[in-house]
């Protein structure tokens, strides 16, 4: 029994070895900037399929997915990068002011920052999961946020869990975390998705 908690935990974490440097080497196809985006969305798509079966994740499926994925992965990024910039000036801009009104300010454009973070990370999953066009996407990942705010908290709370873990074991960064990222992203949203795929 014991053995057996050991090998499944041992599984897990090759598991998600191998998911982040499946991540990794399609990062770098794409020049880092371009490939980021496709390739987490690959990883998305491997981890939907082979639901914690490291057998299951094949390179030559994965590099499909992120030839699937480049285009509709960089505008995404582009267009979300874009939105941070700005948001991320006028915040840097507002945090040099000082009175009660930019204070106010401040926390209004963090906010921003956050919402837009979370439907990043949602649309990354509406677009793995649909198939469907870069414009719905982005209604169809907003309306998530606002429908499911429970399925949102635990995507929260998985992010939160990777950035401090990461945070403290740094190293991770290239063997763990951005496996485990996208294992958070897909479970958390698969819940979203249900009453879509129902109807």
């Amino acid at each position: 029994m014991f053995s057996k908690g050991i090998e499944t935990i041992f599984n897990k974490i090759y598991y998600l070895i191998k998911l982040s440097l499946y991540f990794w080497g399609l990062s770098f196809m794409g020049i880092l900037v371009l490939g980021v985006t496709p390739a987490m969305m690959a990883i998305m798509e491997a981890h939907t399929e082979a639901n914690w079966d490291f057998g299951q994740i094949k390179w030559k499926t994965t590099f499909v997915h992120f030839k699937q994925h480049v285009k509709q992965g960089n505008q995404l990024f582009l267009l979300y990068a874009a939105f941070f910039l700005i948001i991320g000036y006028n915040l840097f801009i507002a945090l040099q002011t000082k009175g009660l009104i930019f204070l106010m300010l401040d926390f209004l454009l963090i906010f921003i920052l956050f919402i837009l973070l979370l439907s990043f990370m949602i649309n990354l999953a509406v677009l793995t999961s649909f198939e469907i066009t870069l414009v719905n996407s982005l209604k169809l990942s907003m309306i998530q946020f606002f429908t499911n705010t429970k399925e949102c908290f635990m995507l929260v709370f998985g992010l939160v869990i990777t950035s401090l873990v990461t945070y403290k074991f740094p190293g991770l960064i290239l063997f763990v975390s951005t496996g485990l990222l996208a294992v958070v992203i897909s479970t958390s949203t698969k819940r979203m998705f249900e009453s879509i795929l129902m109807d």
